[in-house]
């Protein structure tokens, strides 16, 4: 019975990673709804053999936001790395944590909502603060926060002057 349960765990297991590796192979192709698919069905095995706030249901969570936020779909994205980052908590992953912010970062960058991606690319930079046997300005550079952070400076910067040109203006 033993034997028979371990091998059916390493089955399953072997099928979410080809589920989490189709969909990571769909997602740029755009068949946004294979990888969506593929990702829920590898979500769904983690969950049953590994418990729902694993590490591997955090990542698959993770990958799922990602798919998401590269499709338009702010809401599913937000609500899945909302998802991950609770297991990045609770396992103590502060460096997935900060990637994580500052995808979120990206997502509210992309659609013009610069206060909202301040705030995850501070909570970003909060993150880095807790990781351990690491200074978090090296953590910080590998995620190159600090240029990200001058990247979003000059976008607001140049969609507030877009705004202020545009005011007056007639079509």
């Amino acid at each position: 019975l033993a034997v028979s349960l371990a091998l059916s765990l390493s089955l399953s297991l072997s099928l979410t990673r080809t589920c989490s590796n189709y969909g990571l192979a769909c997602g740029p192709l755009g068949k946004t709804q294979e990888a969506e698919e593929a990702f829920t069905k590898a979500l769904r095995i983690h969950e049953d053999h590994m418990g729902p706030e694993s590490l591997q249901v955090g990542q698959t969570c993770h990958n799922l936001a990602l798919l998401f936020r590269n499709t338009n779909q702010m809401e599913k994205a937000e609500a899945q790395y909302e998802r991950s980052r609770k297991v990045w908590v609770k396992e103590e992953q502060w460096p997935l944590l900060a990637v994580s912010f500052k995808d979120s970062a990206i997502m509210y960058r992309n659609a013009g909502l610069f206060d909202q991606a301040f705030q995850m690319l501070d909570e970003a930079q909060a993150a880095t603060k807790k990781v351990v046997n690491v200074k978090p300005e090296q953590v910080e550079a590998q995620l190159q926060l600090k240029e990200f952070r001058q990247d979003l400076e000059e976008r607001r910067k140049g969609a507030a002057t877009s705004s202020v040109s545009n005011v007056g203006k007639k079509d």
